[in-house]
């Protein structure tokens, strides 16, 4: 008892990493209480290790489904050699695989018959298929066949058939083909596997439908052998493998090359950026040329030019270029706060003579 309730704590702990990996509509707290349940109630699940209940958990969460048994996740314990105890292993039950085709949108609906020898049962495939089969319930006999009828959305059928050597066969590359389910519920297992047979195409088509297939194949021990591997590019057409064979210099040289354009690039995305906003106009190849007068008028006055203020001649070539540029006070603020990255510049009379030389011969 005391195993049960440290189970259950951890289980608890796990929770909400369980809730996380399932759709909104499985429940954890249900999922949780059920597996616990039917630990309890099996004396073989009884042994099995925590992990390998938590795991079981994970595995429904993922496929999901929060009910254990018949249209659910069936815990079945399976002995683990390596560890000598034994594992709570999922095996999906026939009717999640259909549930889950049918949320899938792939089919309406799907249902599985076994077929005994004493039983009157004709089919025959081509352009037009029928399927007969009239059960003698006063004294069937043996299992022969199994199969299964599909529904699709737009209301038409079709059906897939295994005789009992194919059934036979699947069950053979079947881990637990000598106890298990394959022993105590045969004609369930019979279902199942006609059923999955049918379904195989439609795998794919939603991840819950893809998880439980997997689910059981791993828990089963076996793949289909009528499964369709995945068309694999042919050697021939594939990609070469491109080895570059450089000398390190040429690459410490073309490295440098594309550095330097990068830079180039990058100055001029900037340079029109500040056209497109009306801060800079392309100087034209009809731009007038300064007098000597004017020259010596826009130049900083010498080692000063740091700390001396704008001069009248440069804040009246200043006013006269921003007018031009279409640029109001608030523009010239933005303007020179982006150009000198300086808070406290924000007016062309707050400017010294030197970067008010900087931005005429930027802007001229």
């Amino acid at each position: 008892m005391e195993k049960e309730n440290s189970l259950a704590v951890i289980l608890e702990k796990q929770k909400k990493a369980i809730q996380l990996i399932a759709p909104k509509y499985v429940n954890a707290e249900r999922l949780i209480a059920l597996a616990l349940e039917a630990k309890m109630r099996n004396p073989k699940l009884a042994k099995c290790s925590p992990e390998s209940v938590i795991n079981f958990c994970k595995k429904c969460a993922e496929a999901g489904t929060d009910r254990i048994g018949a249209g659910g996740m069936w815990a079945v314990p399976f002995f683990n050699k390596k560890t000598s105890n034994y594992d709570m292993t999922p095996i999906p039950d026939w009717r999640l695989i259909v549930e889950k085709a049918s949320s899938a949108k792939v089919i309406k609906t799907a249902s599985a018959k076994v077929v005994h020898e004493k039983d009157q049962f004709e089919f025959e495939y081509g352009l037009n298929p029928q399927l007969i089969h009239k059960p003698n319930l006063a004294d069937p006999g043996k299992c022969i066949a199994a199969y299964c009828i599909i529904t699709f959305p737009d209301n038409t059928k079709d059906f897939t058939v295994m005789n009992l050597e194919e059934i036979e066969s699947i069950k053979k590359r079947s881990k637990t083909s000598g106890a298990g389910p394959w022993v105590t519920d045969f004609e369930e297992m019979a279902r199942k596997t006609v059923i999955k047979r049918a379904l195989k195409i439609f795998e794919g088509s939603s991840p819950e439908l893809t998880k439980v297939l997997a689910v059981d194949n791993s828990s089963m021990g076996f793949v289909d052998i009528t499964s369709s591997e995945p068309i694999k590019e042919p050697e021939a057409i594939k990609e070469p493998k491109i080895i570059n064979v450089t000398p390190p210099e040429e690459k410490e040289k073309v490295k440098k090359k594309e550095e330097k354009k990068e830079d180039v690039k990058e100055t001029e995305v900037k340079k029109e950026v500040m056209e497109q906003m009306g801060w800079v106009k392309q100087k034209s190849k009809n731009a007038k040329i300064l007098t000597e007068e004017e020259e010596i008028a826009v130049k900083p006055r010498g080692k000063d030019a740091d700390i001396h203020p704008i001069t009248e001649a440069q804040l009246k070539a200043l006013k006269k270029i921003t007018t031009k540029l279409g640029l109001d006070e608030k523009g010239i603020s933005k303007f020179i706060k982006e150009f000198f990255e300086d808070a406290e510049i924000g007016t062309l009379e707050s400017l010294t003579s030197a970067k008010a030389a900087e931005l005429i011969n930027e802007l001229q």
